[in-house]
């Protein structure tokens, strides 16, 4: 009786749609923000690197994306920029990018709005902080 009900929990959480994309190359952060994430309800996808994330968001309909920006093989800002010359050219809806960031100063700022990052979140990621972005840009249809 324990074990279905367990069972039946772990099928409903792996059949929930994610909607919320994940991508950080940092184990650490990974952990800290897929469990903060789960706290706050939302299903997550994890992508390791900006390819991953690519590969990711043309296979699925996510209402966010948050973002590492410093990564291996492509970072956040240039994933974002490929991400957004594709919304243009599939004429697809915008989703909201978040950058993931030890390092928000001025022009790393300004340099991530004009690769197309619509917001930053600072590194220790805090759960008060990621609720207040999650309110902000998370769309839900």
């Amino acid at each position: 009786m324990i074990n279905d009900k367990i069972e039946s929990d772990i099928t409903a959480t792996t059949s929930m749609k994610a909607d919320v994309l994940v991508v950080e190359d940092n184990l650490l952060y990974q952990e800290l923000i897929l469990e903060q994430l789960s706290i706050l309800g939302y299903q997550c996808d994890l992508a390791l690197d900006g390819i991953d994330g690519i590969k990711h968001w043309e296979n699925a309909d996510y209402k966010i994306i948050f973002t590492d920006c410093n990564m291996p093989n492509l970072n956040g800002y240039e994933m974002t920029k490929k991400i957004r010359y594709l919304e243009k050219l599939y004429n697809k809806r915008t989703t909201p990018i978040v950058a993931i960031t030890g390092a928000a100063m001025t022009e790393d700022v300004d340099y991530g709005l004009s690769t197309g990052i619509d917001d930053f979140v600072n590194k220790p990621i805090l759960l008060k902080d990621l609720k207040d972005i999650i309110d902000k840009w998370h769309v839900d249809d």
